[in-house]
């Protein structure tokens, strides 16, 4: 595994991981890359990264390969990432932060309703209304 120090990241991904850590009141390089959170994750058969990969990318500075991966946008709240994490990160909330960077910065990244397919446009208004509640609730 690759090993960085943040000041080695280029300053684009220093102030992305300083801002998502910021939001997520997360510290990520707490993770130890066990893929415990991974491995209960119900999006997990949707997402093109698993949790620990999102994290994994994040420490070694390799934000443009987040940027059109579909997993922060299909994580449905359910927190077990978090029940499950020996180190108590939330990835939930980093995935909230995540996804509030990238609109903050592109609103046009927002994840398209048209982009559904059948059985996630089924599902989307629970998955959509869970996700709003976790963002926004107290």
């Amino acid at each position: 595994m690759e090993h960085f120090i943040v000041r080695e990241l280029e300053p684009s991904a220093r102030h992305f991981l300083k801002e998502v850590e910021r939001l997520s009141d997360q510290n990520i390089f707490k993770c130890m890359q066990c893929g415990t959170c991974s491995a209960g994750c119900p999006a997990l058969l949707s997402s093109d990264l698993a949790p620990n990969q999102i994290i994994h990318r994040m420490m070694i500075g390799r934000i443009v390969e987040l940027e059109s991966a579909g997993t922060a946008w299909r994580c449905m709240s359910c927190r077990l990432c978090r029940a499950r994490c020996p180190r108590g990160l939330d990835m939930a909330r980093i995935l909230a932060a995540f996804r509030q960077f990238f609109l903050a910065e592109n609103r046009e990244r927002a994840l398209q309703p048209e982009s559904f397919t059948e059985m996630e446009d089924l599902q989307a208004p629970q998955i959509l209304l869970v996700g709003a509640l976790r963002d926004h609730g107290a």
